[in-house]
């Protein structure tokens, strides 16, 4: 069963705050959050409340799915070794808009699966985001 995150009287309305961090500092497996808005919220707390270097444990393959995310309809899943810099980044890039648009792009093999946090085609280092279904390349969500 996944975990949800519990709400607060100091987040923005519908936004939930991760749970304390385990011992380990990683975000719990399977997470869901709604909205990008309370990624931010989420991935903002983790920060505070942790000095992992990853979201997730990577043990000796990083590529799991760890925290889904529903962007309105669309289900994205940030993987364990999505990098603390890489959600640095992503805070600050979110601050002025924590909606904007993402883009999907294709991986390596072709598939539209990728999801960068914005929404131009700029190399995000250290975030792994994908869709759980494929999508089309150039998509905005």
């Amino acid at each position: 069963m996944s975990q949800t995150a519990q709400p607060s009287d100091r987040l923005p309305h519908g936004a939930r705050p991760a749970p304390a961090a385990p011992r380990d500092g990683f975000l719990p497996r399977g997470l869901r959050v709604t909205g990008k808005g309370e990624l931010v919220a989420v991935l903002r707390t983790w920060l505070e409340r942790s000095s992992a270097p990853t979201i997730g444990d990577i043990g000796t393959f990083g590529r799991a799915a760890w925290l889904r995310i529903d962007v309105n309809g669309t289900e994205v899943v940030l993987n364990a070794d999505t990098k603390r810099t890489a959600v640095q980044a992503f805070i600050r890039a979110a601050a002025a808009d924590p909606a904007r648009p993402w883009l999907v792009t294709a991986t390596r093999t072709g598939r539209a699966v990728k999801v960068l946090p914005g929404p131009d085609n700029e190399p995000a280092p250290g975030w792994y985001a994908y869709l759980t279904k494929p999508g089309i390349a150039g998509q905005l969500i």
